[in-house]
């Protein structure tokens, strides 16, 4: 960005999407003059095709991708931010296990953990038979793509973190319900982290689209109280 705002964002994209879905999301951002990273997560858009692990191998692309942003600026942590929608909001928050010390976490529509947005899906779009089939399906996913899948749980990576972190979710969410983030939010620290519920009549994922610009007070304001010294405005 060639505003000298002293700032960067980046912006990690849902499930299904591709990095230029992380636009919408860092737009406020970029309006404000911080740099932005968006890239494709593993086995998406330009990525190598890959097994998608909802953030157990993820979160580690995401730090990766972090450090190289600070390297490629100059810039301290405290100045640059992690958003992420959906897939990629549990990804930012699984990223904290790795790095505490961003300036701040935002994460719109994230899931509580693997093991709940999957039960959530089967009983919502076959019934809750399909629970008994879980556990193997579990068992094989762990076994195919070398991961824990009990470990893939935002729910806990959240605890004790000392990075600002603002959850958002719409209350209209019926893909991942808004009582994820209710719950991610009751396991982390409440001095550090803001939860806001909108009831803008929004699809999973679509606040920002909804009210583009309630979006964004939502985020200055969210900066202001919880990471007043992020960017070139916070050091005046």
């Amino acid at each position: 960005n060639p505003a000298p705002a002293g700032c960067a964002v980046l912006a990690l994209h849902g499930r299904g999407g591709n990095r230029l879905g992380s636009f919408w999301f860092a737009k406020p951002f970029w309006e404000q003059g911080c740099h932005f990273l968006a890239f494709d997560s593993r086995g998406f858009g330009s990525s190598d095709p890959a097994d998608q692990t909802y953030g157990f191998y993820e979160k580690e692309d995401a730090v990766l991708m972090y450090q190289w942003l600070l390297d490629r600026t100059g810039l301290p942590p405290e100045d640059v931010g992690l958003i992420g929608v959906s897939y990629g909001a549990a990804v930012s928050l699984q990223a904290l296990s790795l790095r505490d010390d961003m300036a701040f976490v935002v994460a719109d529509s994230p899931y509580q953990s693997l093991t709940q947005i999957v039960t959530d899906q089967g009983d919502i779009q076959f019934g809750s038979w399909t629970r008994m089939f879980l556990p193997g399906a579990f068992w094989l996913t762990e076994q195919r793509a070398d991961m824990n899948v009990a470990a893939v749980a935002p729910l806990e990576t959240v605890r004790g973190a000392q990075t600002p972190i603002l959850l958002i979710h719409a209350r209209e969410d019926a893909y991942t319900l808004a009582s994820h983030s209710e719950a991610i939010y009751a396991n982390s620290n409440p001095a550090t982290t803001e939860l806001v519920i909108t009831d803008w009549g929004a699809a999973h994922g679509r606040s920002v689209l909804v009210d583009y610009e309630g979006y964004t007070t939502l985020l200055a304001d969210f900066i202001q109280a919880k990471a007043p010294d992020f960017g070139a405005q916070g050091k005046e």
